[in-house]
């Protein structure tokens, strides 16, 4: 996703899950590809089952920064039950700028 350097974002996904196995479920990785030391923001994981939930995390892009890639991921567990299993719908995926706090619309 193409993006401007020194800028919020806020990121939004709708989520649902079903029979997610495991302590480690299902999240986002929002990162520089280019700069991974400058942006990586993870959201909360979801496992289980659970109805339509908003996933939301602010992002902040590094001097930089000009892309972004956002990854669907699962990061692995150290459990000895740790395969994974169930079903994750995503929607309305959307990545859009913050409005700086003192500036209207009209810049």
């Amino acid at each position: 996703m193409p993006v401007l350097p020194k800028r919020r974002y806020l990121f939004s996904a709708y989520v649902r899950t079903e029979q997610i196995t495991t302590d480690r479920g299902i999240c986002f990785d929002i990162v520089d590809p280019r700069h991974p030391a400058e942006v990586q923001v993870i959201t909360a994981e979801l496992v289980g089952t659970s109805p339509w939930t908003l996933v939301r995390a602010e992002v902040t892009t590094g001097p930089d920064t000009q892309l972004l890639d956002i990854v669907v991921r699962r990061i692995p567990s150290w459990r000895f039950d740790n395969k994974l299993s169930g079903t994750v719908w995503i929607d309305d995926v959307s990545l859009s700028p913050m409005q700086e706090a003192g500036k209207d619309k009209a810049g």
